[in-house]
């Protein structure tokens, strides 16, 4: 087990478990790119921020998957349940799995259910009950459709998602109610209605758009990446002893928070550089221990960076992000999370 941001998740590297043969799949990781391809064979849909799965739609065991085949079953049951009962017979699906609040997608609470209790689980899915997106289809024991063009695919999948009683999400995700079982992406042509979701103009929270080609093969994820003024709270060393990261804060109202940190500066002259700039006000070798087996040197909340990101989690970035310049002329106290509003 391991702790992130006061959160017990589990392990589930153990639980591999396996698909038919016939219709094995590769983890989906798409080119992250700044703007939408251009020309007449892209289609458009939201990225959701949820966790990516492989759903086995009918009666049986392991009927949601991760992306590397792990069982997802025990974490999120109130969603198995529904799949369980499809009158339908190894269908698989590609899809997310989203739990849609009140402000929209809430990642954290998704995360939350990778838990080893089943009582913790059980209690999180009656509060916070999981929605299965479908995105994509795989094919079944009858057809593969993995070859398909993205048309071909599209039409099963929604022929699938018909004759399931499965509704397409509304292009304004906000208007999307909580607590439903299933639903199918929305897909467009139209860039007007991808560029706002890309934008997240309703502020449902999602990641971005993924514009995938007619071919069926090509596809892509949009995001719009930004950038942000940031302090400095601390710094950790590699193995080697050299700069590993930087621990970044903002401040919201007069108390400065965490909001992640950055991954590794590999240029070796930027790296000194910080080094030597972060030793000067460093508070001393036993900063709190926030990685398992990994201490921060902690430093005073004298200094700024600029940083890159494209997703976020809450008032916090989603991953590690791209330090791009020191900002030695920012007051820190102007490092606020207004920069991450909408």
């Amino acid at each position: 087990m391991r702790r992130e941001r006061r959160e017990t998740v589990i392990d589930v590297v153990r639980d591999v478990v396996a698909i038919p043969d016939s219709l094995q799949t590769e983890p989906q990781i798409g080119e992250v790119v700044e703007s939408m391809p251009d020309g007449i064979d892209w289609r458009f849909e939201p990225d959701w921020d949820g966790l990516g799965v492989i759903a086995r739609l009918g009666p049986g065991t392991d009927r949601l998957l991760s992306d590397r085949g792990r069982g997802f079953d025990r974490f999120f049951p109130e969603v198995a349940g529904a799949v369980v009962t499809m009158p339908v017979d190894d269908v698989i699906v590609r899809g997310s799995l989203v739990v849609v609040g009140r402000d929209g997608l809430e990642f954290a609470v998704v995360r939350q259910r990778l838990h080893p209790s089943p009582t913790r689980v059980a209690t999180l899915a009656a509060a916070t009950p999981a929605t299965l997106v479908m995105t994509d289809i795989v094919g079944s024991a009858i057809v593969d459709l993995r070859a398909s063009p993205i048309a071909v695919r599209r039409l099963h999948l929604e022929r699938l998602a018909n004759e399931l009683g499965i509704r397409v999400a509304l292009p304004n995700l906000r208007h999307i109610p909580p607590g439903l079982p299933a639903l199918l992406t929305p897909q467009t042509f139209d860039r007007t209605v991808a560029g706002a979701w890309l934008l997240d103009r309703d502020a449902a929270g999602r990641d971005g758009v993924i514009a995938r080609h007619s071919d069926g093969q090509r596809w892509v994820r949009v995001r719009r990446i930004r950038t942000a003024a940031c302090v400095a709270t601390g710094f950790r060393r590699s193995a080697s002893g050299n700069l590993g990261a930087v621990r970044l804060g903002l401040y919201d109202g007069e108390r400065l928070i965490d909001v992640g940190r950055t991954i590794a500066i590999r240029r070796a002259p930027e790296r000194r550089a910080a080094v030597a700039v972060l030793a000067n006000v460093r508070l001393g070798e036993t900063g709190p221990i926030t990685t398992v087996g990994q201490a921060w040197v902690d430093v005073l909340p004298y200094l700024v960076c600029e940083v890159r990101f494209d997703r976020l989690r809450g008032k916090a970035f989603r991953h590690a992000v791209e330090l791009i310049r020191w900002l030695p002329d920012r007051d820190p106290l102007s490092c606020t999370v207004d920069q991450l509003a909408p």
